[in-house]
C-alpha cells in the first residue's frame, strides 16, 4: 500500500516523496524570484559547485542523513537542508569546514534562521547550541 500525503498547496493527495504540479511550479517561481535578488554572488555560485555538493554529501553520510535537531528529541527524521552553523557570508573559510554543517529539516532550517535574524546575541546562542548537538552526535555516535 502506498503512502500518501496533502500537497502544501492545493491540498490533494500526493505520493509520499513525490511533488505536486502545483508545488513544482510554485516553488521555480519563488526561486526565480528569490535569485533575481540577492546580491552575493560568490555564494551562489559555490552553493551550485561541485566542491559543495560533495563536501554536503560527505557531510550528509557522516550524519546518516538526520536532522540532528530532531534526532536530539529522540526522532529519527530525514535532513532536507545543510546549515553552516557559521554562516558563509559572515566567515568565508568555513564554507568546507564538516564541523561547521548540521543536517536539518526544511521546518528546523527555517526555525533557526528566523532566530538567528533576531539580534547578534540570539544568533550566537544558536550557534553555540548547533555546536553543542553536533559535538554531542559525534561523541554518542562515533
Amino acid at each position: 500500500m502506498a503512502m500518501y500525503r496533502l500537497c502544501s498547496v492545493c491540498g490533494n493527495r500526493v505520493t509520499y516523496g513525490g511533488k505536486c504540479e502545483c508545488e513544482v511550479k510554485e516553488k521555480k517561481e519563488k526561486y526565480k524570484h528569490y535569485k533575481e535578488k540577492r546580491t552575493d554572488k560568490r555564494e551562489q555560485e559555490f552553493y551550485s559547485s561541485g566542491v559543495w555538493v560533495k563536501c554536503r554529501n560527505s557531510v550528509a553520510s557522516n550524519q546518516f542523513g538526520l536532522d540532528i535537531i530532531e534526532w536530539s528529541k529522540g526522532n529519527i527524521v530525514q535532513a532536507e537542508a545543510y546549515h553552516h552553523i557559521i554562516e558563509t557570508k559572515d566567515d568565508w573559510s568555513l564554507r568546507l569546514d564538516a564541523s561547521n554543517i548540521i543536517g536539518l529539516t526544511k521546518r528546523n532550517h527555517i526555525e533557526i534562521h528566523r532566530m538567528m535574524n533576531k539580534s547578534l546575541e540570539e544568533k550566537l546562542k544558536v550557534q553555540n547550541y548547533l555546536k553543542e548537538l553536533l559535538k554531542r552526535f559525534e561523541k554518542e555516535i562515533f
